[in-house]
C-alpha cells in the first residue's frame, strides 16, 4: 500500500501536497516512483536524522534523486520546533517560491506537517492582505 498524497490547491501554478512518512526500506523506491507519476517535483522532509535512521529513510535523497525528485531536509523533532527559526523560515520561504513552478510533498509527522502549512498559509494570507 502506497502512501496517500493530500493535494492543497492554492494560488500558485504548482501545488503543495502533504503524506505521512514514506515507507522505509526496500518499500522505498516504490514510495518514491508512485510520488513522481503522481506529479511531485520536490520533497521536504522534516525528519531529523535518527528517525530517518530508525524507520529506514536514510537513502531517501538519492533514491528520491534517481527519480528526478528534489530533496529538501528541514528536520524538526518529533512534537519539538526547528533548531534555527531563521534557517527554517529561509527555507520555507524558497519553498513558497518554488511553488510557482512545482508540486512540492511535504512528507514527514504530523507535528512538522502542521508547522510548515501554518506558515505557508500565514504568508499566503499576508501576500493577499498586501495585494488589496
Amino acid at each position: 500500500m502506497k502512501t496517500d498524497i493530500i493535494w492543497i490547491r492554492g494560488p500558485r501554478k504548482g501545488r503543495l501536497a502533504i503524506a505521512a512518512r514514506p515507507r522505509g526500506g526496500d518499500w522505498l523506491d516504490d514510495e518514491v516512483e508512485a510520488w513522481r507519476s503522481a506529479g511531485v517535483d520536490c520533497v521536504v522532509s522534516a525528519l531529523t536524522p535518527a528517525e530517518e535512521a530508525e524507520l529506514d529513510l536514510a537513502e531517501e535523497p538519492v533514491i528520491c534523486q534517481r527519480h528526478g525528485l528534489r530533496y529538501i531536509s528541514l528536520p524538526i523533532p518529533d512534537s519539538g520546533v526547528p533548531s534555527s527559526r531563521p534557517t527554517f523560515i529561509e527555507t520555507l520561504d524558497c519553498i513558497r517560491a518554488d511553488l510557482d513552478e512545482e508540486n512540492i510533498l511535504a512528507a514527514t509527522e504530523a507535528t512538522a506537517v502542521k508547522r510548515i502549512l501554518a506558515y505557508q498559509i500565514k504568508k499566503e494570507i499576508q501576500e493577499c492582505q498586501l495585494t488589496k
